[in-house]
């Protein structure tokens, strides 16, 4: 699958591409919102990994694009953060939300999932 990853945190972001690899997935990543925006108007995603806060933007509004322009694409919001207000808005706008630090086997097997499923 197709994969974006959109992390302000670059090891991270890079841990997370490097195990999703290594899985057969084919990987970009970028670390604002700016360049998710232009990748995601250039390409065609299966998913969209994003962070709930990527410098001072916000990965909502990011999902909120994807569902316009990758209706298709299953939509992840990824946050280090427990902040129930935000994470109710991403109910709106996510297929899934993942609170950090999570398992990259668990990102992996929701991913094999969708992929059966699609």
């Amino acid at each position: 699958m197709r994969i974006l990853i959109v992390d302000d945190n670059v090891v991270f972001a890079q841990v997370m591409r490097r195990a999703l690899v290594e899985k057969g997935h084919d990987c970009g990543v970028v670390h604002d919102i700016n360049d998710a925006e232009e990748a995601v108007v250039m390409n065609t995603f299966d998913v969209v990994v994003t962070d709930l806060h990527v410098h001072q933007a916000s990965g909502l509004s990011l999902l909120e694009r994807v569902m316009l322009l990758c209706p298709g694409a299953l939509r992840i919001l990824m946050s280090g953060s427990a902040d129930a207000d935000a994470l109710a808005a991403g109910i709106r706008v996510s297929h899934m939300q993942l609170l950090k630090p999570f398992s990259l086997d668990a990102l992996c097997d929701i991913l094999e999932e969708h992929e059966r499923r699609t």
